[in-house]
């Protein structure tokens, strides 16, 4: 393709109407596509996370353009909280718009002018890392990605139903499980089933990153969400929470959800995500899971939650099964590409 030009843009550039509706129009991208109903509800969502980077130093946003016609736009971040548990610098593509109106061999082009431009920051960064991650459905990206070097490190999925559909879907099977808030000193058990839980993760799968570094990530997190909960039990906050499952006076399985209180705003639905959702491995298959998906979604019709996401490997099967028997249903497949410099 001839004429081409790729600069950085100006903020300013964002809030023009040319631009804003060229964005709308582009190659689906994001997360939670399959909610957005409107061009204009995708520009403002994808103009906002554009915006975004222009507030982290060691971040770029460049826009490939053809006189006056845009043809693609493309981020590129430092992950902070990712080069300083792992030690290795780490960073990402993301997000990454391109026109619909192309031909294959056009949009191929793109990728491969945009994607260059991607390496070429990570290594002015010393990036050991570079994280891309998009939906399956960007089969062009991909063969990119993989002339690049680029290698998939996993493929997660997003389940989603409604509040109603879960409830409906589900029942309590066993009348000795209970489910109540985690205690103070309850955070062990949560932790210790934790450990190994998600073998599927690309913190686990990349040959730079260390495993135990990737499994204690997740650890990490359940402590993290643990001392949330229990400071918003202190604040009265509601958007966050835990639930554990007890047998026989033993934490057998956790799940922790968040709302998202703007959602309304974007989607037009109070969104609840499921954060975490662990069954301790001798308790496995005895339905606990949608037990758990059913108590989440009790607490969650009360805070007024309209849709229940969560998310999981493809290749963790027992986890799917019971997303898929609590009602949810797949809605998109991300995959998460990783390059090693």
């Amino acid at each position: 393709m001839t004429g081409l030009e790729v600069v950085e843009i100006p903020i300013e550039e964002f809030d023009s109407a040319q631009f804003q509706s060229w964005l709308g129009e582009t190659s689906p991208e994001l997360f939670r596509e399959y909610l957005l109903t409107s061009s204009e509800a995708r520009s403002n969502l994808l103009s906002c996370r554009f915006k975004k980077l222009f507030a982290n130093v060691n971040s770029e946003i460049h826009v490939c353009k053809r006189g006056n016609e845009y043809l693609a736009i493309i981020g590129f971040e430092r992950l902070d909280w990712d080069s300083r548990h792992f030690g290795v610098e780490c960073g990402r593509i993301s997000p990454y718009c391109i026109s619909r109106n192309m031909s294959r061999v056009e949009q191929s082009e793109i990728h491969k002018l945009m994607l260059d431009l991607g390496v070429e920051w990570a290594r002015r960064h010393n990036v050991r890392v570079l994280q891309r991650r998009l939906l399956s459905r960007r089969l062009r990206e991909i063969n990119v990605l993989e002339e690049l070097g680029f290698h998939m490190v996993d493929n997660v999925v997003t389940l989603a139903a409604s509040i109603k559909d879960v409830l409906s879907a589900t029942r309590k099977r066993k009348s000795d499980l209970i489910f109540r808030s985690p205690e103070k000193d309850e955070l062990e058990p949560l932790i210790s089933m934790t450990r190994g839980a998600f073998p599927y993760s690309r913190f686990l799968n990349d040959k730079v990153l260390t495993e135990k570094l990737g499994d204690d990530l997740y650890l990490k997190w359940i402590a993290r969400l643990f001392a949330e909960v229990t400071e918003s039990k202190t604040s009265g906050a509601v958007d966050l929470g835990i639930i554990v499952g007890m047998l026989q006076d033993q934490v057998v399985g956790y799940v922790t959800y968040r709302v998202d209180q703007a959602s309304p705003q974007t989607f037009g639905s109070l969104i609840a995500t499921i954060e975490l959702i662990v069954v301790d491995s001798a308790f496995q298959g005895m339905g606990i899971g949608q037990n758990l998906f059913r108590e989440a979604s009790l607490v969650l019709s009360n805070l007024g939650a309209d849709l229940l996401e969560s998310s999981t490997w493809m290749n963790q099967r027992l986890a799917m099964s019971s997303n898929q028997k609590a009602g949810l249903c797949v809605r998109e497949n991300l995959f998460t590409y990783h390059l090693c410099l």
